[in-house]
C-alpha cells in the first residue's frame, strides 16, 4: 500500500460524499481511505458505512468524540500506507494530487503542494509555492513560522515513519493552532521537505 488517506469525520453528512469521491477519482490508485467517525451526532457515521460498501479500499472506524487531532492520530495508527495524506471531510483532493506529490517526493519525508480555494462565487488558486524546492528541516520550520509555507496539515503528504514512536498528541483545547503544532512536530523529524507547484487540494469555504 502506497498511500493512506485519512479523513476525520464529525457532523459532515452534507459534504462527505464529495470528499470521498475525490479519493475514488484519483489518477493514482494504490491507496486506502480511512474514515474516522469522531462521534458524529448527525448521519455521518451511517454514511461512512454506506460509502465503504462501494469500494474495498475504504475502511471505517467509529470512535468517541475526541477532536480532529485525536481522529487523525487514530487514523494514522490504523494506516498501512507508506505515505499519509490528511483530508478534511468538507474538502477535496484534486484528481492528480497523489500522483503529483509522489512523483516529486524524492528522498523527502514531507511533500507540500498548492491549494485551490473554492467559494460560492468560484475558485481561486493559492500559490504559496512559486517554484519546486527542497528544504532542510530548519528552513521549513522558519518558513512555517513566517507563513511562507502553508500552516495547514492538509494539502501535503507525510511518510508514515514520521509517526513512529507514538502518534502526534496535541491537547484538545488547542483548537486554533493544532495544524501548526503538528507540522512543527513532524517537520522536526523529517530529513527534507519538498515544496511543489502542483495544485493538490481543494479548500472549501461555505
Amino acid at each position: 500500500m502506497k498511500v493512506s488517506i485519512v479523513i476525520p469525520v464529525y457532523n459532515a453528512e452534507k459534504y462527505l460524499r464529495k470528499a470521498v469521491a475525490s479519493a475514488l477519482t484519483q489518477d493514482f490508485t494504490d491507496w486506502e481511505l480511512i474514515l474516522v467517525d469522531d462521534g458524529s451526532r448527525d448521519g455521518s457515521g451511517a454514511l461512512c458505512d454506506e460509502l465503504a460498501v462501494s469500494d474495498s479500499r475504504i475502511r471505517v472506524f467509529h470512535t468517541p468524540n475526541g477532536g480532529v487531532t485525536a481522529a487523525r492520530s487514530f487514523g494514522v495508527a490504523q494506516a498501512c500506507g507508506e505515505w499519509i495524506a490528511f483530508v478534511d471531510a468538507d474538502d477535496t483532493l484534486l484528481p492528480s494530487a497523489l500522483i503529483a506529490m509522489l512523483a516529486k517526493s524524492g528522498d523527502c519525508d514531507i511533500v507540500i503542494g498548492n491549494k485551490q480555494i473554492v467559494t460560492r462565487s468560484g475558485a481561486t488558486d493559492e500559490v504559496m509555492n512559486a517554484a519546486d524546492a527542497q528544504l532542510a528541516p530548519g528552513d521549513f520550520l522558519a518558513d512555517l513560522i513566517t507563513n511562507r509555507v502553508s500552516q495547514f496539515i492538509t494539502g501535503r503528504m507525510f511518510r508514515r515513519s514520521l509517526f513512529e514512536g507514538g502518534t502526534i498528541r496535541i491537547p484538545r483545547e488547542l483548537v486554533m493552532a493544532e495544524d501548526f503544532i503538528m507540522n512543527v512536530q513532524l517537520g522536526n523529524k523529517a530529513r527534507r521537505v519538498a515544496l511543489i507547484t502542483d495544485l493538490v487540494y481543494g479548500y472549501y469555504v461555505y
